[in-house]
């Protein structure tokens, strides 16, 4: 695939064509850049490695309080990499990984890339036995990474297939002393303490021989009982406390006495690797998959995406030849899972750019302004969710945030007041550098398009922005064939087609049985490559795109399309809305109608049932009037006014899937009439 090479060779002479294939208007405030297509054509792992050079003593990793310098990572890559030859694994061999951000994760993304083995990454809250059995036994897996929350899924998943080792992880493979012992007390408990065989057998000992081992301690037997019974009940009343569905699935590797042997913990993993001696690195190999992510699943089953060398490496790269505030030592929240490229990328970028990976095992966007507050971390890559949480968070009021320097945020759209707001927000904290809204999907490994701030140019809000430097992006007419132009047409109104990328950090393309949306997916227009997105968006008069929505949210009625984000931005626009969500709702006559979902803000959820209902009343009527003023099928069927926020996927986005769901269900229920057009729920 030939990339750019200097803005000249692309701008057109004379009158532009208005296509953006061919005038490139983006590249007008783009620096000069040469794309150096030969600098990427290495491992990922020889990469960092190149990069890391001179910068050992810079702290490459932090996880709670533990810390690593490059220079120890890099002798721990080549440990595991002896560990991993141990148990069998070679050169093209797929390993599944179902892990947090952990240190042990990061070392073994880069030891499997070192010896030529593909990691695949799954969403651990995502897999059944079923679902994961039919992986195995499908792709012949036979090797394992999990968190010890997984194991009682992959004990069930493994029976009777060829897994030969399966390596468990835990955060507390990584955790200080006082942080095992934190960690140990509340997921465990002391009652399980109390009910060690130690402990039993003194009990069963002082029961049968009575006063023949009174001299402990000059203590009778009664005495010795009573404050057995005391501690073990101080144990009960922790152990209480410690008790619920998560601490049940930590727990249950460790309290598992009859394991399947192919499990083995990572501290004993690592013990094998030192019987080996050395460890054999493949060459580079340009057409190689090194690894293996998975789509959303947000429109659909997930789909395995195949990703080679090159474009892993691309990404950052990229970002280097963009304008960017990324310097040596810094420091990167790592709070997006290992399930996502987005993430996968955040490691690749801090290693390329000697940062440090300040990585967060917990995804809870509620936890994200004190995670700022408390760890101080100059860049953030995550999601609008999150993002929008940050504008008036308590634990951010009155605190200097100039030690932001980038929040990078993309996967779904952001309202354009919610986008302001949250520039605001970070300018009123001093911080120099203000977030930008992106684009991009797995299948093209990283951020494909940012709204970068650039010197001389108008910040714009809710825009997805210009391509990072090498890509390329077009709006196509799926039914004619063709180019849509940028900018506007005679009558005012910019064309909406369906988005598609180019440039070095695409996907090979969908593997297993997948592979057959290749021919869908995979669009080539004079000899370049292009991944159709699904997604549909237009270009403004200097190359930006915005995104309108994806194909699978347009809500079909019998009279038109709806399309959901018209009303979402009515709706956000509404001081007293938190956030809401448009999706489609089952009708006998009308095919499926819009159904909104809406939380209020907090002041708004505390007022008093008249007070509330008359806000939304005045919601709907505002809603009605401006969207019966455009076609008159766009109004919306009904309202659930929701007390808690809206579901998000393991990704972090809107689970519009949960919600479409869920009107189905009541749709079924009322035996297939209309949903109530007004809805509290609790």
């Amino acid at each position: 695939m030939k990339n750019l090479q200097v803005n000249e060779e692309f701008i057109t002479k004379g009158k532009r064509t208005m296509l953006l294939s061919v005038d490139k208007p983006y590249l007008d405030v783009i620096p000069k850049f040469h794309y150096d297509e030969d600098y990427c054509k290495k491992t990922g792992y020889q990469m960092i490695k190149e990069r890391a050079a001179n910068h050992g003593d810079i702290t490459a990793l932090k996880f709670y309080g533990a810390k690593k310098s490059t220079k120890q990572l890099f002798k721990e890559i080549d440990d595991v990499s002896k560990s991993y030859t141990s148990i069998g694994l070679k050169k093209n061999d797929n390993i599944s990984f179902f892990a947090l951000n952990t240190p042990e994760m990061v070392e073994s993304l880069y030891s499997i890339n070192q010896l030529g083995g593909v990691s695949e990454w799954f969403n651990p809250t995502a897999i059944s036995p079923t679902l994961l059995r039919n992986h195995i036994e499908e792709n012949d897996i036979k090797y394992l990474f999990t968190i010890d929350v997984m194991y009682n899924t992959v004990k069930e998943a493994i029976k009777g297939t060829n897994v030969e080792k399966v390596i468990v992880n835990s955060v507390m493979d990584s955790f200080s002393t006082k942080m095992q012992i934190a960690y140990f007390i509340k997921t465990f408990g002391l009652d399980y303490l109390s009910n060690l065989n130690v402990i039993k057998s003194l009990m069963q000992e002082i029961e049968k021989n009575g006063n023949d081992i009174r001299n402990l301690n000059g203590k009778s037997k009664e005495q010795l009982v009573n404050e057995l019974d005391f501690l073990k009940k101080i144990a009960y009343n922790i152990g209480e406390y410690a008790k619920d569905d998560k601490s049940s699935l930590k727990t249950s590797f460790y309290k598992d006495l009859d394991k399947d042997e192919r499990f083995i913990t990572w501290r004993d993993f690592l013990r094998n690797g030192e019987k080996v001696k050395r460890i054999n690195e493949p060459k580079y190999e340009e057409d190689k998959t090194s690894m293996v992510i998975h789509t959303g699943g947000t429109t659909g089953p997930v789909k395995r995406v195949a990703v080679t060398d090159y474009a892993i490496n691309s990404a950052p790269y990229q970002i280097s030849l963009m304008p960017n505030t990324f310097e040596v030592g810094d420091s990167l929240c790592q709070i997006t899972p290992p399930i996502v490229a987005w993430s996968l990328e955040a490691i690749h970028a801090a290693r390329y750019f000697n940062m440090t990976s300040n990585l967060i095992a917990t995804y809870d966007r509620k936890e994200f302004p004190k995670i700022i507050a408390k760890n101080k971390d100059n860049h953030y890559f995550t999601v609008p969710s999150f993002v929008k949480t940050i504008v008036n968070a308590k634990e951010l009021e009155k605190k200097d945030l100039s030690f932001i320097k980038t929040i990078f945020h993309g996967g779904e759209a952001i309202a354009v007041e919610d986008d302001k707001a949250v520039d605001k927000m970070l300018a009123s904290h001093n911080c120099k550098v203000r977030n930008a809204l992106g684009f991009g999907q797995n299948e093209e490994f990283s951020g494909f398009l940012i709204n970068l701030d650039i010197p001389g140019t108008e910040k714009v809000y809710g825009c997805c922005g210009i391509p990072l430097a090498g890509n390329d992006y077009i709006i196509y007419d799926l039914e004619n064939k063709c180019e849509l132009p940028y900018g506007k047409d005679a009558s005012g109104n910019y064309h909406i087609g369906e988005l598609l990328l180019s440039g070095p950090s695409v996907m090979q393309g969908y593997i297993g049985k997948d592979a057959y949306l290749n021919e869908k997916a995979i669009i080539y227009i004079d000899g370049k490559k292009y991944i159709d997105t699904g997604d549909q968006a237009y270009a403004d008069e200097n190359g930006r795109m915005w995104y309108y929505t994806r194909e699978q949210r347009i809500v079909r009625t019998q009279s038109g399309k709806i399309f959901v984000n018209i009303i979402e931005d009515i709706l956000n626009n509404r001081e007293e809305i938190e956030e809401c969500c448009v999706v489609k709702s089952p009708h006998p006559t009308n095919v499926s109608e819009a159904s909104c979902h809406i939380v209020l803000k907090e002041k708004y959820r505390n007022l008093d049932q008249k007070e509330q209902e008359k806000i939304v009343e005045d919601i709907i009527l505002e809603v009605e009037d401006k969207t019966s003023k455009m076609y008159s099928y766009y109004v919306p069927g009904t309202y659930e006014v929701r007390n808690q926020p809206l579901p998000l996927t393991s990704f972090g986005k809107v689970a519009y899937r949960v919600l479409e769901e869920e009107n189905e269900k009541e749709y079924e229920s009322r035996g297939k009439r209309p949903l109530t057009k007004i809805r509290y729920s609790k």
